[in-house]
């Protein structure tokens, strides 16, 4: 079993990305763009890597003679396949000669035979198409040969794995008057469609299998049965129904505490499509503020993505960002909730106030089929830092449970007795 590291590069939106032309600096491309294929390629040493659809600086992903050849190639000395996107082959022979290796899923035997008439000329094309057959075959040859017989998988040993990935890829964003954890004592509401419905995984391509799926209520009735539930909304409404509401209403006013589950569609951020706000369905906004009208004890899960603006921040007294947490998702989202587990995830990005302060919200989508990331190495905590921009929750922001601080720190000053000059 391998794995192939994708888009390879620069394949940041969904709009027009079979053809949008990505310009880029040298320096922002290796500094942001390329360092995390970087770290895997020379770390791990992939089988294969997948190239993208869109082009940069001019070139399609799957005949970029730079991105390719000089950088994966030379610079990484990876000799590894590339493999194309579905369908993203737009000249076979460029593609040869920046050593893409495999067209997928098939051509339907049209570049076979524009490759066999360029091969009559082109003595470097000739080079190319051999060192990509020798590429693919000895993956065939690692991949068919001397390998040890599997007898299965302990589907429960999956499953707990996957649960102890979704304990630490979880965000604890706020804990006002220490709402959290909730006590087995506790008499709880629990509302929202995302309880009983869970999103556990992304749209499209993204789409996984998983051996069996809990949801966040069902996990909670195992550790209380003093709880109530009540959906409230559904996952795609826009306008709260108002009889549910009142229900709820009532409800959460006779209850120490109130969990609300909720989050975006699928819909909302999957394949082939950019989101075009950072709001949450209009009716879960309304929901959780009608709510907190008649009870102050509120804690939101939410499941999505990436960042959303958060206008009920000042309603909530606990967040738990949860995030698409996978097949064991409700279990570990329950085993945070009631201090079974302390959370410890960390943001791996800043949640901005509103969509108006991404650092790339005046260049998206571009003009034509042209991006141009003019923002520059200015994304993230980078661009927020450095405009001094205040931020919903900064990257890096995580609670816990427990207190501790750091005190009387050192630093000692180390010179590097290397140069390295950046690309």
């Amino acid at each position: 079993m391998g794995t192939s590291p994708k888009h390879f590069a620069c394949n940041n939106q969904e709009t027009k990305r079979l053809t949008i032309d990505t310009k880029v600096d040298k320096r922002t491309l290796h500094e942001i763009y390329l360092s995390s294929f970087e770290t895997a390629v020379t770390k791990a040493n992939p089988y294969t890597v997948m190239c993208a659809y869109n082009q940069v600086n001019g070139e399609y992903g799957a005949e970029n003679q730079y991105l390719l050849n000089e950088v994966l190639r030379k610079q990484w000395n990876w000799d590894g396949v590339v493999v194309t996107d579905w369908g993203a082959t737009n000249s076979r022979t460029q593609g040869l000669l920046a050593t893409m290796d495999l067209e997928m899923p098939s051509c339907g035997g049209v570049n076979d035979k524009k490759v066999e008439a360029a091969l009559e000329s082109d003595p470097e094309l000739r080079a190319q198409l051999d060192e990509s057959v020798r590429r693919i075959l000895t993956l065939v040859l690692k991949t068919t040969t001397d390998l040890p017989e599997v007898e299965g998988f302990d589907q429960e040993a999956h499953h707990q794995i996957a649960r102890e990935i979704a304990h630490e890829s979880m965000v604890l964003l706020k804990n006002e008057q220490q709402i959290l954890p909730l006590k087995r004592e506790d008499s709880i509401a629990v509302f929202g469609a995302f309880a009983d419905t869970p999103r556990y995984q992304g749209g499209g391509s993204s789409h996984t299998n998983p051996t069996k799926v809990t949801n966040t209520l069902d996990a909670l009735c195992g550790y209380t049965s003093n709880l109530e539930f009540l959906q409230g909304f559904g996952i795609f409404d826009e306008v709260c129904d108002e009889a549910a509401l009142e229900t709820a209403k009532r409800i959460a006013f006779s209850k120490d505490k109130v969990v609300i589950c909720a989050g975006l569609p699928e819909r909302y951020e999957t394949e082939g499509i950019d989101r075009t706000h950072l709001s949450l369905p209009a009716a879960q906004i309304t929901f959780i503020e009608e709510i907190a009208k008649v009870n102050a004890n509120i804690v939101v899960v939410l499941n999505n993505g990436a960042p959303i603006e958060m206008p009920f921040v000042s309603k909530a007294k606990g967040i738990l960002e949860a995030y698409l947490p996978g097949q064991a998702g409700g279990e570990a989202i329950a085993d945070i909730l009631f201090g079974e587990v302390s959370p410890s995830g960390k943001l791996a990005e800043t949640f901005p106030l509103q969509l108006e302060h991404n650092p790339s919200f005046e260049h998206f989508p571009g003009e034509g089929y042209e991006v141009s990331y003019k923002e520059g190495i200015y994304v993230g905590y980078r661009f927020y830092e450095t405009k001094q921009l205040p931020v919903l929750f900064p990257f890096g922001h995580g609670l816990t449970y427990s207190e501790f601080e750091y005190q009387t720190l050192r630093f000692r000053e180390l010179k590097s007795q290397t140069k390295k000059r950046l690309p």
